[in-house]
């Protein structure tokens, strides 16, 4: 049905604490240009990402390598940005600048 998108739910809810469920990461520079950085609060084998649009449409993936995830090819907007370790998905936002 035209204009009508699912609505995705979050792994991790609000009243979790992602630290105990053993995942948790900070982004910067937020906003970005070509490239979003990402910090593990604790080591983790293999990340997955995806990023959506704000209408919920997923318009990169892959698997995060050297914490750093290239942004250089998506417009100007803000997303989501999904990191899974296989367990626990954790969902933060970012502008592109």
């Amino acid at each position: 049905v035209e204009g009508v998108f699912p609505i995705r739910r979050a792994s991790v809810l609000a009243n979790e604490n992602p630290l105990v469920n053993g995942l948790d990461f900070l982004i910067y520079p937020n906003p970005a240009n070509s490239i979003l950085n990402v910090k593990t609060m604790n080591q983790v084998a293999v990340l997955t990402y995806s990023i959506y649009n704000i209408i919920g449409q997923q318009i990169a993936k892959g698997t995060l390598e050297n914490d750093i995830i290239s942004v250089q090819n998506i417009s100007s907007g803000i997303y989501i940005l999904e990191l899974n370790d296989g367990s626990t998905t954790i969902e933060k936002r970012f502008i592109k600048e």
